[in-house]
Formats: C-alpha cells, structure tokens, sequence
C-alpha cells in the first residue's frame, strides 16, 4: 500500500453490475480515501428492470445533464438522467454522485472490449 501512495497512483473502483453495486463501489472508494488513497469512481449505467424496462446498459446518448461528455464515458452529477424508450430513468450513479457530493464517472459498454479498455485508460488520464 506504501508504494502506491509514494507513487500518486489512484485506484480504480469500478461497479460493473448497474443498480445497486454503485453504492457498494462507493463505500469502497471512501474507505480507501481514509487510508490515504485517492480512488477514481467509476460505474456502467445499467437498471433495475422495475427502474428502467428497456434491457441492456444505457448507451452514452442517452445521457442528459451529464458534466462532460467523451468518446466512452462521460463524467456526471446528480442532476444526471437517461432517456429511454420514452421514460426519464435516474440511474443510480446519478443518485450516488448526489449522496456523495462529488461526480462519479459513467463507462461505457457499447464500444466492444477495445472501446471499453481505452475508455477505462481514458478515465485515469481525465482523473
């Protein structure tokens, strides 16, 4: 752990299953900041069927209000929505972002493995 803070390097916490798993991301970043770290959030919108009926991810276009918009993610607040299939759908990196009053970077999955990896590289370089 030494050589990660003598280096500045920030770990990645990423939640990857939608709905909920950015709460628990969340929790881990902010105990990580208590031993000193300074932790990228980051999630993949994705939602409950009873939050969002349209299957899948939700895809970057979707995004209204976010802060920044780049090619594979964006960086967004809870001012942060979705529109799909004609619903406004608040996604709960949105809601986080507004608990933990700081932004949380969205990734997106709909670039294939090499979108989602440069996307990734593309968050650390940003943070």
């Amino acid at each position: 752990m030494e050589e990660l803070l003598e280096r500045g390097r920030r770990p990645l916490v990423l939640a990857i299953g939608g709905g909920g798993d950015v709460a628990s991301a969340a929790v881990l970043a902010k105990s990580l900041e208590r031993l000193g770290f300074k932790p990228v959030l980051a999630s993949i919108a994705w939602e409950r069927y009873v939050v969002d009926p349209v299957p899948g991810p939700i895809r970057l276009e979707e995004l209204r209000s976010f802060i920044k918009l780049r090619d594979g993610y964006a960086l967004v607040d809870e001012s942060a929505y979705a529109e799909r299939g004609g619903r406004r759908v608040k996604f709960q990196a949105a809601n986080a972002s507004g608990v933990l009053k700081e932004p949380i970077y969205v990734v997106d999955l709909y670039g294939g493995v090499r979108g989602y990896v440069e996307a990734i590289e593309e968050v650390m370089a940003d943070s």
